[in-house]
């Protein structure tokens, strides 16, 4: 049986710059989840969801 070498990654400190950022636009994203869907199901040509 051949197994591969275990790699192991970390982020580095540009990398953990971008925590903030992201965490921002995830509380974005999830405070504008139902306009987010409304828009999406209105470019897809679909009926409105009900609220």
């Amino acid at each position: 049986m051949v197994t591969s070498e275990r790699v192991h990654y970390q982020l580095t400190a540009l990398g953990h710059s971008l925590d903030g950022p992201l965490d921002a636009l995830r509380t974005w994203a999830e405070q504008h989840m139902a306009e987010i869907d409304r828009n999406n199901h209105r470019a897809d040509g679909l009926p409105p969801e009900p609220e």
